[in-house]
């Protein structure tokens, strides 16, 4: 570690030896023992939040994707999170040009320790978040995959924890997502649509060596309609049941291809999860997967999609999601505020 790296440390730990000191010395004239440990545990934890876990940082890779599958070496440029209280993660775009970039991203707030969906806009001079509005913050929410469609943005975030996979509609001139229908009542891990094909992992093992593929609904359920619709099922995801009912995509202008039939698909390691979207290059289909041999978010598996099979042609160390749209290929990693901090308290837990 650096000598300002350790510098660094000593400071923050002197700081909170300070708080808890000055904590000590007054909260014996006032408050009960029960607040004096509840907040011992506050002041805790947002140390261990600013300087001990892990979080994510967003950057752009300035590599043209066509160097990017040839094996180029890589460029990135990361950008600057002024917000202390939260980390950013698994970016998506919504639109980009030379001034800025606006992305959908996992917003994760220490304070409840769940993350949300919010927009985030980048000034690309100064390479720094500038602007943040949460979207949907009801249940933990990440991973804001994108479907556009007829003019229509369309949002699908991960919520495996609900056990479903939900589709909202985003409105650009007014900043809100507005439900539309469930696609899936399985905990679907970062679900990727790709020619009318819902690709994903699935609970309890997101990180493992299977992919499942199922075909995307022609209906969906929608709550307005529920209460009274004959609803049916039909057999997806190895068996288990989907419960879709009344609409139709085509009245929602959601008419995607010909259905394909369901697959799936069982690798040699572990790079069976999403990292982005499916993306093309050089008349070539490639998929984006996260790399969880050791940890999640390990490296980047970039992997070629023909014939209906996956082929990994590069894997890029550090990079956990890849997403590219106008022109611009944006990345997030993993990065430690001291790592020899976490490591050595990971170690101690053992």
């Amino acid at each position: 570690m650096s000598r300002l790296g350790k510098a660094n440390a000593s400071i923050a730990l002197r700081s909170l030896l300070q708080k808890f000191e000055f904590f000590l010395r007054h909260s014996s004239e006032s408050g009960t023992a029960e607040r004096r440990v509840s907040s011992i545990k506050c002041m805790f934890q947002r140390f261990v939040n600013r300087y001990i876990r892990p979080r994510w940082q967003i950057g752009i890779l300035k590599t043209p994707l066509e160097q990017v599958v040839s094996g180029a070496e890589l460029e990135y440029k990361w950008m600057v999170n002024p917000f202390h209280d939260r980390w950013f993660a698994d970016p998506f775009i919504l639109s980009a040009d030379k001034n800025k970039v606006t992305l959908l991203v996992e917003d994760y707030r220490y304070k409840d320790n769940k993350g949300r969906i919010s927009r985030i806009i980048v000034d690309m001079d100064r390479m720094a978040i500038v602007s943040c509005k949460t979207l949907l913050a009801n249940h933990h929410y990440s991973f804001p995959a994108i479907l556009r469609k007829e003019g229509k943005i369309y949002v699908y975030p991960e919520q495996s924890r609900e056990r479903k996979l939900e589709l909202f509609e985003y409105d650009e001139e007014k900043e809100v997502c507005s439900f539309v229908g469930t696609l899936s009542e399985e905990p679907l891990v970062d679900a990727i649509i790709y020619n009318n094909v819902i690709f994903a992992t699935i609970l309890p093992e997101p990180n493992g060596k299977t992919l499942i593929s199922s075909n995307v609904p022609r209906t969906y359920k929608c709550p307005s309609d529920v209460q009274n619709a004959a609803s049916q099922r039909s057999s997806t995801f190895d068996g288990s049941k989907q419960l879709h009912c009344v609409q139709d995509y085509k009245e929602m202008n959601l008419e995607l291809e010909t259905l394909n039939q369901p697959k799936t698909y069982v690798f040699g390691e572990c790079i069976a999860r999403n990292a982005g979207d499916f993306f093309k290059c050089n008349g070539k289909v490639y998929r984006p997967a996260q790399e969880c041999n050791r940890w999640y978010g390990n490296s980047l598996s970039i992997q070629q999609f023909e014939n209906g099979e996956f082929t990994e042609i590069r894997r890029i160390p550090g990079v956990h999601t890849l997403n590219s749209y106008q022109g611009m290929t944006i990345v997030d990693k993993k990065v430690f505020p001291f790592r020899w901090l976490y490591w050595l308290l990971r170690r101690s837990d053992k």
